[in-house]
């Protein structure tokens, strides 16, 4: 419709059917045309409203399908002179619009196209304002995440996104990874306090103490930063490597049995292992001499807690509690 809107504005330089020669506009005074066109304005302000408006011109020049429609968008205007200026205002949109590229266009067109629209013309030219943090300084992102904001400044090109659709696209993975590690802490908040309910259910008092020789033995093994590490790691379903039932009842026997090999050794270097055996072997002496095995009840009453405590056992109340599960 605006194509021909732009070869009507012809029909103000010939006359119209039936109209005579280049005089048929009228004269000055505003006479009949000659050869039987309708009378002119003479050159008076075509809004004056003496002769058809230039509108009504236009629209008569249409197919009797497009008069109605036309009329209807054309008289929304005031005058000719305003409908004239939207005719302009028209052709100047029409002449700066940006043609969209057919699929089998070559790609430096199709790349040309975009960055009319708002793609910039290299991948380092994207931006991103992540904000501030606490301190009121600009985050910074880590080396893992700033690399990964490379790569998809590079995707993004490489898909024609516009800055727009780029920004959008880095706050929805942002907004996405949150929501994603919200969920992961919940569900690593659950697992743990799983694990605990059933270490408690299994060690009872000696919960605490379990707990402490866990430690003391990954620390140990493994030494402080590395454990702390390795404990932070995660599970399927969320649970963390230092919060896993299993690993923490062998941990456990581990550090309960590393304790008493200690306190062992301890008793050996000051001299203490010895004065037991002394009397131990002082104990023994005594049986056989009444006549008695040194596993005769009264000998063993004396016996046993000597012998426990220079060589301990798994339900010794050495180091604290009786240590179910934990040795």
């Amino acid at each position: 419709m605006f194509e021909r809107l732009f070869w009507w504005n012809t029909l103000l330089l010939k006359p119209e059917d039936g109209a005579g020669d280049g005089d048929a506009g009228g004269n000055a005074d505003g006479g009949a045309g000659g050869g039987g066109g309708d009378g002119g304005n003479g050159g008076a302000n075509p809004d004056s409203g003496g002769a058809r408006s230039l509108r009504s011109q236009l629209a008569a020049a249409l197919p009797e399908a497009d008069r109605t429609p036309f009329s209807k968008w054309a008289d929304g205007f005031t005058t000719d002179t305003d409908f004239a200026k939207s005719a302009l205002n028209l052709r100047s949109t029409y002449d700066n619009r940006v043609p969209i590229p057919k699929p089998d266009d070559k790609p430096e067109v199709i790349k040309g196209f975009w960055q009319k629209v708002g793609m910039p013309k290299e991948a380092k030219e994207y931006a991103y304002d992540f904000g501030k943090a606490e301190d009121g300084k600009p985050i910074a992102l880590d080396d893992d995440e700033a690399a990964r904001f490379e790569r998809f400044k590079e995707y993004a090109h490489e898909h024609n996104f516009t800055q727009p659709q780029f920004a959008a696209g880095v706050k929805f993975l942002e907004e996405d990874t949150a929501k994603q590690m919200t969920a992961v802490t919940a569900a690593s908040n659950r697992a743990t306090a799983d694990s605990e309910k059933l270490l408690k259910a299994e060690w009872g008092p000696d919960f605490e103490d379990n707990l402490a020789f866990a430690e003391n033995a990954a620390v140990d093994f493994a030494g402080k930063d590395e454990w702390s590490a390795l404990a932070e790691l995660r599970l399927e379903g969320g649970m963390k490597v230092g919060s896993h039932p299993t690993l923490v009842k062998m941990l456990a026997k581990i550090g309960r049995m590393n304790g008493n090999d200690q306190r062992v050794r301890r008793m050996n270097e000051t001299g203490e292992a010895e004065d037991i055996k002394a009397k131990i072997a002082e104990i023994e002496e005594e049986a056989l001499k009444a006549g008695e095995l040194p596993s005769a009840e009264r000998w063993h009453k004396q016996l046993q807690p000597l012998y426990e405590k220079l060589y301990p056992t798994k339900h010794s109340n050495v180091m604290g509690g009786r240590g179910f599960g934990g040795a």
